[in-house]
């Protein structure tokens, strides 16, 4: 079934959760440096939010750490993840009824490419893009812009994402249909601020993922 919609989705804290591939990746870190790693010092280290925040205290911490390879480590991807928020089932239910579905990300391409792999939803994407490759990322218009080059039949486009900073302001002012996912227990990595401009919220807000085919 032909579906001239595109329903395309940021990835982090939207697909899945950030903080669980942060933990795991911390995890992973502390697997190579174990030995060197006080108690109290890896305890603190999964409780720091933001991970080059992290990397740093870690890096004061143990002496014998390298930041260059912890970043390696972190960035690689290679972290297992899991389908916790739904992502599979939406997707199969969008491409048994021919929507056109897309990534837009910033990050690095390898990190990003490799999420998508682990959670087993690379397969149900037609499209990703992402700010390493392209140059951009979506404090511009030009990551948008680039999925409407490559679906010029389209007539709605639908944008999923968290982060009112920079997920919904450019989609809004293209005229799509925008959708924040609630983070209601205060897990995602970036706060939900609400802005004094419109035009950088949400034209919708859900509570979770699976309430976006209600919306189509």
């Amino acid at each position: 079934m032909k579906n001239n919609t595109v329903i395309a989705f940021d990835l982090d804290d939207t697909l899945y959760k950030e903080r669980d591939y942060v933990l795991a990746a911390y995890r992973l870190i502390l697997e190579r440096y174990g030995d060197y790693v006080a108690d109290n010092v890896k305890s603190t280290f999964l409780s720091i939010a933001k991970p080059y925040e992290a990397f740093e205290y870690f890096c004061r911490q143990v002496p014998q750490a390298d930041i260059e390879e912890i970043k390696l480590l972190y960035r690689s991807g290679n972290i297992p993840l899991e389908d916790t928020e739904g992502a599979i089932p939406l997707l199969e239910y969008l491409k048994s009824y021919g929507y056109i579905t897309a990534v837009i990300t910033d990050g690095f391409s390898a990190r990003q490419r490799a999420k998508l792999s682990s959670l087993g939803i690379d397969n149900l994407i037609d499209a990703v893009i992402i700010s390493e490759e392209t140059g951009f990322d979506k404090h511009t218009p030009e990551p948008f812009l680039g999925l409407m080059e490559i679906n010029p039949d389209a007539e709605r486009f639908y944008y999923i994402g968290d982060n009112p900073d920079k997920d919904f302001y450019y989609p809004n002012i293209m005229g799509w249909h925008t959708v924040m996912i609630l983070d209601n227990y205060n897990y995602n990595i970036h706060i939900q601020h609400t802005l004094l401009n419109p035009s950088f919220s949400a034209k919708t807000i859900v509570t979770s993922l699976s309430a976006v085919k209600h919306l189509l």
